[in-house]
């Protein structure tokens, strides 16, 4: 299990565990080791690429939100496995894995798109150059 430090845009600092034993899971806990949240990654296609199937980083309360945890964790966990990540598309189906969007997921999703830190989904823009018609 990796373990490190993250300042936060609140100026704390907390902890981010993640834990590379078959798929990957990252949690993070304040100074006091109080945990925040965690998110959960599922190795997909004989390791061709990590899907994000569980997130929150509100469990004690709100405050930790919008602090840069998701995009740290998502930066640490793709560094370390070396592997692409997706998520699912926000279109209204529940998944029977548990990826499906709710909350600020919609949104946290597209910017992370956008960023490059999530693989693009199913329903996002192509420039027709990109496309192999």
């Amino acid at each position: 299990m990796e373990r490190s430090q993250f300042s936060c845009r609140n100026g704390r600092t907390v902890t981010i565990a993640i834990d590379e034993d078959d798929d990957y899971g990252a949690s993070v806990s304040d100074e006091q080791g109080n945990p925040l949240g965690r998110l959960v990654f599922r190795l997909i296609e004989d390791g061709e690429c990590l899907k994000l199937v569980w997130a929150y980083l509100d469990h004690s309360d709100r405050a930790w939100c919008r602090q840069g945890l998701g995009r740290e964790i998502l930066r640490r966990v793709k560094e370390l496995s070396g592997l692409p990540v997706t998520a699912s598309d926000n279109d209204g189906h529940t998944q029977d894995d548990g990826s499906h969007l709710t909350g600020d997921a919609p949104a946290f999703v597209a910017r992370m798109r956008e960023e490059g830190l999530i693989a693009p989904g199913a329903y996002d823009r192509h420039d027709e150059e990109e496309v192999d018609w």
